[in-house]
């Protein structure tokens, strides 16, 4: 092996080391400004003054507010995970019949009053 080669393996080395640690610096930086993002989101949603659930693509609840909490009697803890139709159900203030759940249609987060909705606690 020549110096020149020598010396060459020692420039890639080097270079791959700073690409590495320069990765670590910018994946650290990401992690740190998307854990500050879901932070300001959870303040968000938790001020929101009616009724929040936010579900997955499978319509299992991630979230509940504190109001979300007190019109379903269920916990944020004790709903996570559960299907969306097992933690809240709608129905029609005028016939008190059952109505389809907004959010497994649009699989997005759909905030309620208590005024709009009325809620039946768990079983």
């Amino acid at each position: 092996m020549s110096v020149n080669d020598t010396d060459g393996d020692r420039a890639l080395r080097s270079n791959a080391r700073e690409g590495a640690e320069s990765l670590s610096v910018e994946r650290a930086r990401i992690a740190r400004a998307l854990s500050e993002e879901r932070e300001r989101l959870r303040i968000t949603l938790a001020s929101i003054g009616d009724g929040v659930i936010s579900i997955d693509a499978e319509g299992r609840v991630v979230y509940l507010n504190g109001i979300a909490e007190a019109l379903t009697g269920w916990t944020q803890k004790e709903a996570a995970g559960h299907p969306l139709v097992e933690v809240f159900h709608i129905i029609n203030e005028g016939t008190r019949h059952p109505v389809d759940n907004p959010a497994l249609r649009a699989r997005w987060t759909v905030s309620f009053t208590p005024t709009t909705v009325s809620a039946c606690e768990k079983h």
